[in-house]
C-alpha cells in the first residue's frame, strides 16, 4: 500500500518504523566511527538532535510519542550514544520546555531554521550537556531574559 508523503523535521517518516532494524545498524556505525574519529584527534564528539518543532507547538504538553515518527530517530539515536558513552542533547524536550514558558517559536517566520532563540536555548542545552553546569551569564544568561 502506498501513503503520501509525511514529513516531521524535513523527514520522510512513512517508512521509518519499517525500516527500524535498518536505521539501528547506520546509526550504530556512524556513531562508532565518528567516536573513534574524533578519540584519535583527541577531541570530544557530541551528537545533538532536533525536535520535532511543530508537534511542540501542535500540543506543548505532550505527551510526545517516541516510538513513531521522526522522535523515533532521537530514541534510536539516545540510545545507541548511551551505549557508546557519547553526550546526546535531545532539543525536543528542551524546546518544549522553553516553548512552554514563552509560547515563542524558534524558526524565522520564513523558513525551519532556528532564530535566535532557537540557537540560544540550543546553545544552553549543548553546554550543559558538555560541561555539567547551567551556562554562564556571559554565554547568554537566563534563557527567560531572551
Amino acid at each position: 500500500m502506498s501513503y503520501p508523503q509525511q514529513f516531521e523535521a524535513n523527514i520522510d517518516v512513512n517508512s521509518l518504523a519499517e525500516k527500524e532494524g535498518s536505521n539501528r545498524v547506520a546509526i550504530a556505525y556512524v556513531l562508532d566511527e565518528a567516536k573513534k574519529l574524533c578519540e584519535r584527534q583527541g577531541c570530544t564528539f557530541a551528537v545533538v538532535m532536533d525536535g520535532v518543532r511543530q508537534l511542540i507547538y501542535d500540543n506543548p504538553d505532550g505527551p510526545f510519542d517516541r516510538d513513531s515518527g521522526a522522535l523515533l530517530l532521537n530514541r534510536i539515536v539516545s540510545e545507541k550514544a548511551e551505549a557508546l558513552d557519547i553526550p546526546f542533547v535531545d532539543l525536543h524536550d528542551v524546546f518544549a520546555d522553553e516553548y512552554r514558558a514563552t509560547q515563542e517559536n524558534f524558526e524565522y517566520r520564513c523558513d525551519a531554521h532556528w532564530n535566535k532563540r532557537g540557537h540560544a536555548a540550543a546553545a544552553a542545552a549543548i553546554y550543559e550537556q558538555l560541561m555539567g553546569q547551567a551556562e554562564p551569564a556571559s554565554l547568554g544568561g537566563d534563557r527567560a531574559q531572551r
